[in-house]
């Protein structure tokens, strides 16, 4: 898969913030996250699911994954139970190579930064602080917050916390899910390992390279 054949927005000729996904991108999470949606499972009395099959919807927020993995319950009773797991097993994950030198060197460049997740907002505020990278964010905004990624809610609240236009914001994100929402808002993104963005970047620390406003070679 290439990425979009044409960008669904222009590059910012600087951009005034960078908002990020959290899961995949600031955080390398995705193992933790289906050994804590298999115990949650089980918890409930269901089946576990294979780790591929887990895989091809991470990313698509609780509302979709309680019809998929957990019918017949509430949102809150999912989340209370999600965090119950999670809060015990947060040193089986760990950041992603240069989260925080990335974002330290935005805070430099003058370049806010902001988190756009799925993941519910107080459990991400807690994964987040593990690391130290909420510190050096200057907004969150998580599943609960509005209706989730693919749609362009999160962005758009996201947006309107920090008073920018889509047009004066970059992305990263690395599924699908943020692929169909910066379409929608018209935010231009860079897919850290997947070509669902405008521009693919393999690397975090790679888009110190494009903040500047102008792509990099070869991008």
């Amino acid at each position: 898969m290439t990425p979009r054949n044409s960008p669904t927005a222009a590059l910012p000729a600087r951009p005034q913030a960078v908002l990020f996904d959290m899961d995949g991108v600031l955080l390398h999470s995705g193992q933790l996250w289906h050994v804590v949606v298999n115990q949650v499972i089980a918890g409930f009395g269901g089946a576990p699911v294979t780790y591929e099959a887990f895989m091809a919807t991470f990313g698509q927020g609780v509302a979709a994954d309680m019809a998929q993995y957990y019918p017949g319950h509430s949102r809150s009773e999912v989340e209370e139970a999600m965090i119950r797991c999670f809060l015990t097993q947060l040193d089986a994950m760990q950041p992603m190579p240069g989260a925080a030198d990335v974002l330290d060197a935005l805070a430099a460049q003058g370049i806010a930064r902001a988190v756009v997740t799925n993941t519910p907002t107080a459990l991400a505020t807690k994964m987040l602080a593990h690391f130290g990278l909420l510190e050096r964010v200057q907004l969150l905004v998580g599943g609960g917050d509005a209706a989730e990624k693919p749609a362009p809610d999160l962005i758009h609240l996201a947006l309107a916390r920090l008073g920018l236009d889509p047009s004066q914001v970059l992305y990263v994100g690395d599924s699908w899910a943020d692929g169909a929402a910066t379409r929608a808002a018209g935010v231009f993104m860079l897919g850290l390992g997947t070509d669902e963005g405008d521009r693919r970047i393999a690397r975090l620390d790679e888009l110190l390279g494009w903040t500047a406003g102008a792509a990099p070679e070869g991008g």
